[in-house]
């Protein structure tokens, strides 16, 4: 019985009332730019995407490096992270800047910086680190007492095509 509905007599676009909604990110293929990488640290897949230096999220032509972490299967943002990067290049560390927790209306949430903050433009071979400095800050409950706590760096390849 839906009484509390009033005149409502199709049910379908309320979805299951049993569950609360929760948000879910586009997939990995859906990010524009470069995909460098989604691997997965700890429980969490943190998918890795290089953008035209055009995008709105720069203040001028260089590219911006894009990292969105989900649960691996329902792709639930994970928020209240502290993320940095490392690039290197044959074996020498180039440079190492924090990334920004960013909630936008195109990208949702994700974490980023423009490459350029760090004076150095990447190039294909060049390997980008992204290091877990803190985890997300999520309700623990039971199945998550432990979850995304323990996630090592993960590191990606710049493809030969980068973006210009």
């Amino acid at each position: 019985d839906h009484d509390d509905h009033g005149d409502h007599d199709d049910h379908d676009d309320h979805g299951d009332h049993g569950h609360v909604p929760y948000s879910s990110l586009p997939s990995a293929e859906d990010y524009p730019g470069t995909l460098l990488g989604d691997p997965e640290t700890g429980d969490a897949t943190l998918v890795i995407s290089l953008l035209e230096g055009d995008t709105h999220l720069t203040d001028d032509t260089q590219p911006y490096l894009l990292v969105s972490p989900r649960t691996p299967y329902n792709r639930v943002p994970l928020a209240d992270m502290a993320l940095s990067a490392t690039i290197d290049r044959d074996g020498e560390e180039l440079a190492t800047f924090d990334l920004e927790q960013t909630l936008d209306d195109e990208y949702d949430l994700h974490y980023g910086a423009e490459t350029g903050l760090a004076d150095t433009e990447l190039e294909p071979g060049d390997t980008v680190t992204i290091t877990v400095e803190s985890p997300p800050q999520v309700s623990r409950h039971r199945g998550y007492e432990t979850a995304f706590l323990e996630m090592p760096a993960v590191e990606v390849a710049v493809p030969e095509e980068v973006p210009e």
